[in-house]
């Protein structure tokens, strides 16, 4: 083994065991977005057909039900080593995506911020849906470099599946990678549609409606919660049931510690 090819694995090693530090001091009891996404991993294992709700897909849920029925269900170890083992794979592709792009600096400069980029190493200990989408985002941005467009297609149905925010920008990429060839443009959509199947059932199922997403206006749901949800609390629960606005209400206000005896 040469001097480069020891760099970067010793690099990797070194991400891994970073990545350990921050995992496993996580909190561990599964509170209000961890917990939800849970209880759909749990409905997937009980042969249940989850629907997308609230701007939380169910596509990490997916995930999760197969973390669970490999290494039991709600083993947090297991779900933080599974997430570890993907983001150093996401670390990885960075470095092949940027060696392809640029040049063998920049993708070895790529590889060591985004190993030891503590915000998203982070994300590897918490029972959320972040580690696996940069995972997608990665991956779909390396097919995209390698030319794979049905296999782009099925990972950008996967990326939706995962975060309906990415309602809006997929279309603009497919139309940017396929306008000029109708080839293109047709594997990357019959790709999308395959990925996308699970939703469409469950929604025409569901709502009577074929659509990707549940047919609820998103975007405003997501401009809200980012720029005034628990700013306004003298206003946040006008419209609401009185007892149901305490009950939200006290739960925030609840220190972190004490959030999983508050769920219950």
């Amino acid at each position: 083994m040469n001097h480069k090819k020891r760099l970067f694995f010793g690099l990797l090693l070194g991400g891994f065991v970073f990545r350990l530090f921050l995992a496993f001091g996580a909190y561990d009891p599964l509170v209000f977005d961890a917990k939800g996404y849970s209880d759909v991993a749990i409905q997937f294992l009980k042969g249940e057909w989850p629907i997308d709700c609230c701007a939380k897909n169910v596509g990490y849920g997916a995930f999760l039900a197969l973390v669970y029925k490999l290494f039991g269900v709600e083993n947090i170890a297991a779900v933080r080593l599974v997430h570890i083992g993907i983001d150093l794979v996401s670390a990885w592709l960075i470095y092949r995506i940027a060696r392809e792009l640029f040049q063998p600096k920049a993708a070895m400069l790529s590889f060591i911020v985004y190993l030891f980029n503590p915000f998203t190493s982070a994300f590897t200990g918490l029972v959320l849906a972040e580690t696996f989408s940069i995972f997608l985002l990665v991956l779909l941005l390396f097919f995209v470099t390698r030319k794979r467009w049905f296999t782009v297609g099925i990972v950008a149905g996967l990326l939706l599946f995962t975060r309906h925010s990415f309602y809006y920008v997929l279309p603009v990429l497919f139309i940017m990678l396929g306008w000029k060839h109708v080839k293109v443009l047709g594997f990357l959509i019959v790709g999308f549609l395959l990925a996308s199947s699970y939703s469409l059932i469950v929604n025409y199922k569901t709502f009577g409606k074929i659509s990707l997403v549940p047919p609820y206006n998103l975007k405003y749901e997501i401009i809200y919660l980012n720029f005034y949800r628990w700013k306004y609390p003298e206003v946040e629960f006008q419209g609401e049931l009185p007892e149901y606005g305490q009950v939200v209400q006290s739960y925030w206000n609840t220190p972190l510690e004490g959030k999983a005896a508050h769920s219950e």
